[in-house]
């Protein structure tokens, strides 16, 4: 994969995440993408595996955070709406010492303003133990950056920890959208939202994938919502023209 990477074979795709109450986009999901010469587009699932596993996940890592950076001020200089960009980070990212001095160092070259840039954590890492990943949360908190616990649901997780951790912004799992319509888990799901309300958390609904997701999920009243309906990942160039003509809830997005 390291040889994948210098040969130019990745790429970063965007998904908009939408505000529930104005259904303009509220920000961009950086998703990395392989597009293997022969086997063309290799799943996120087969590959990210394997690089966190050989350790390949921070150069990689490091590559999406800097391309997501530069495409969120590209978008800022060329007059486009106001776009946080949401980058997943790796537990082997948030291990090393000098990760909060990359990303600062990458924020400088890039002229992003920290809070443009949303760090998403996946719950099931960030729980395994999480005071000892307080410290190194905090010193990106305050860098400015948003920090996301996201897949939140489906890992380890203990409601417990939640007002000690240095978060924002809480990514609920898809698997709770997809029960919901099936009758099931609507009282789970409220409580959730409701906690992480008063808790002064955002809220995301993940997996919001047909009119029937949305319409389902629309009483609970979550901040934000993300979904093959509203938009699915597309190239750099293609959520420029998203974010040029806008998206509301009113329509599917093409």
């Amino acid at each position: 994969m390291p040889k994948a990477l210098r040969e130019g074979e990745f790429a970063v795709h965007y998904q908009p995440k939408v505000d529930s109450r104005t259904g303009s986009i509220a920000g961009m999901e950086a998703l990395v993408r392989w597009i293997h010469p022969v086997m063309g587009m290799v799943p996120p699932d087969r590959f990210i595996p394997v690089a966190e596993e050989s350790g390949f996940i921070v150069e990689l890592g490091e590559w999406v955070l800097r391309a997501a950076c530069v495409q969120s001020r590209a978008w800022r200089d060329a007059g486009l709406p106001r776009t946080p960009v949401a980058v997943n980070c790796s537990i082997n990212q948030l291990k090393r010492g000098d990760f909060p001095d990359l990303l600062s160092r990458v924020l400088k070259e890039t002229g992003l303003p920290p809070d443009c840039l949303e760090l998403e954590i996946t719950e099931s890492v960030l729980f395994e133990n999480p005071l000892s990943l307080v410290a190194g949360l905090s010193r990106l908190r305050d860098l400015g950056i948003r920090l996301a616990i996201d897949d939140f649901g489906t890992g380890y997780s203990s409601l417990a920890y939640l007002g000690h951790l240095p978060a924002r912004v809480l990514k609920i799992d898809k698997i709770f959208v997809k029960n919901i319509v099936h009758g099931a888990n609507f009282p789970i799901l409220r409580a959730i939202v409701d906690l992480a309300r008063k808790l002064g958390l955002t809220t995301v609904l993940e997996g919001v994938e047909t009119a029937e997701y949305a319409a389902a999920v629309a009483p609970l009243g979550a901040d934000q919502l993300q979904g093959f309906y509203y938009g699915r990942p597309v190239s750099a160039e293609n959520a420029s023209r998203v974010l040029a003509r806008g998206l509301r809830l009113a329509g599917k997005a093409d």
